[in-house]
């Protein structure tokens, strides 16, 4: 198993062989910047790896059976077993022994994700945290409609998240003041627009004995392309 980032050119040929690719949005990786840099291009073995793997292949057996509302699980999942199964890879940065070395983007990145629920999280905050302008901050947000807009995002996906967990309790009023809504209403409107189904309907398929099927959203026919998919993966 070889894991390797888009965030580095990669050329290679493979022959008479059957391979499974699976490509994943950096931004669900942001609470471990820096560490994709050190681990690029690295072989994953050992225990960790061979579940992964045999995970990955009870996924892509089950694909026809899943739904929109089987996902978030299994890609949470999927995610905590490639941070694990990487971290044996990390290589230590000699010029700062013990740490890992930080690029701008995973910088911000990671701000953000361990201030998601600060009410007070903004351009400006992030600017005078990280270190960099508002004019750089704003071309590294460019292609995801602003910092603003990524922020929200993120916070409806954690949210999701929230909704998805069988242990947590939380009023949905309350799980939307922690995604940085004050009213309740706006929350499930774009919490709609964003999943294409309401909060109420994923807390009540979560206690469901047979959790109503959710459709797959169609592709918009201008980006089925390979390279607009790879670019709309972190949208």
């Amino acid at each position: 198993m070889a894991f390797r980032t888009l965030g580095h050119p990669y050329r290679g040929r493979c022959t008479s062989s059957e391979i499974v690719l699976l490509y994943m949005p950096y931004s669900l990786f942001s609470g471990e910047a820096g560490l994709f840099k050190s681990v690029n291009n690295s072989i994953l073995s050992g225990t960790l790896a061979t579940l992964l793997a045999n995970f990955l292949a009870q996924v892509e057996t089950h694909l026809p059976s899943l739904t929109l509302d089987d996902l978030p699980g299994i890609v949470q999942t999927i995610r905590n077993m490639i941070v694990n199964g990487v971290e044996p890879c990390v290589r230590p940065d000699h010029d700062h022994p013990g740490q890992i070395g930080f690029g701008t983007m995973e910088r911000v990145h990671h701000y953000i994700h361990h201030n998601l629920h600060d009410p007070q999280l903004t351009a400006e905050k992030i600017c005078r945290s990280v270190g960099i302008s508002r004019t750089r901050l704003y071309q590294l947000f460019e292609s995801h409609g602003g910092v603003l807009n990524y922020i929200r995002k993120q916070r409806l996906q954690a949210a999701y998240e929230t909704l998805q967990d069988p242990a947590n309790q939380d009023r949905i009023l309350d799980i939307a003041q922690t995604a940085g809504f004050d009213v309740a209403a706006n929350f499930t409107r774009a919490f709609t627009n964003e999943f294409g189904v309401s909060p109420s309907k994923v807390r009540k398929n979560l206690s469901a004995p047979h959790p109503e099927p959710t459709d797959f959203p169609v592709p918009n026919s201008k980006q089925v392309s390979f390279e607009n998919w790879l670019r709309n993966l972190d949208l």
